[in-house]
């Protein structure tokens, strides 16, 4: 099946290159946006949304499908930024974003940032430690194309409950405002993070209460079912970090 796929990717790569560019003053200032757009090359598209990636600091992660009718493909870029992108970027914060900010910072100022593996560490203790899992948002999915706290750091820091997208948008804040580099990754309807230690970037999902996923490569995400539809600026380091 996966031959098959690289297959016809490759084929709608050498047809029709006729593309429409990503219209980037569709983008607003809200918690998520599609952008739907007709192309027959794939490296047209892939070079637009790195570029949109390059040139949109409020960009949190940048999620993309396509589908076709057999006349054309359609490709839907989810787009999608959390008050963390603007508290990161310092643009202009709601009092909300602002009470995050100062969560965030008491927080980076009370563990140990002896190296960057122990920042990383109690970063993901800290919120392993304070936060439960939200059943409830989960099943009801009610979180969905909205900015609740449950899909934000802002339930961790308040409500000490959130989904997969709250714990890992609190461990993209907390570290990238400690000085580690820190991306978001979404796949199969689940949200983890991707994080950069000794020059080589390392999976964490905090959500897994079991700790099995902390600074791992990609060989064990891909053992282990995980599944990457985001756009990644980065290339993991295949071999897990070594203790």
């Amino acid at each position: 099946m996966k031959k098959i796929i690289i297959a016809l990717t490759i084929w709608f790569c050498l047809c029709s290159p006729c593309f429409a560019s990503i219209d980037e003053n569709a983008i607003h200032d809200n918690y998520l946006c599609n952008l739907s757009f007709t192309t027959r090359s794939f490296n047209d598209i892939i070079t637009q949304i790195n570029n949109l990636a390059e040139k949109s600091t409020e960009i949190s992660y940048i999620q993309y499908y396509w589908h076709s009718d057999g006349s054309k493909i359609d490709w839907d870029i989810e787009i999608n930024w959390r008050p963390s992108v603007k508290i990161l970027t310092g643009q202009q914060l709601t009092k909300s974003d602002q009470q995050i900010k100062e969560a965030a910072e008491n927080i980076v100022n009370s563990i140990d940032k002896t190296n960057d593996y122990q920042t990383i560490y109690e970063i993901y203790n800290w919120i392993q430690d304070k936060t439960e899992y939200d059943y409830i948002s989960a099943e009801q999915k009610r979180y969905r194309y909205q900015n609740l706290p449950c899909d934000n750091a802002g339930g961790v820091f308040f409500d000490g409950k959130a989904v997969c997208g709250g714990y890992a948008d609190a461990f993209y804040l907390l570290s990238n405002m400690a000085g580690i580099d820190c991306f978001l990754v979404i796949g199969g309807n689940h949200c983890w993070n991707i994080v950069k230690l000794q020059d080589k970037w390392y999976y964490i999902d905090v959500t897994d209460e079991n700790g099995h996923c902390f600074l791992r490569g990609s060989d064990w995400l891909e053992e282990y079912g995980y599944v990457i539809e985001s756009y990644m600026p980065i290339e993991a380091s295949k071999t897990d970090y070594m203790f």
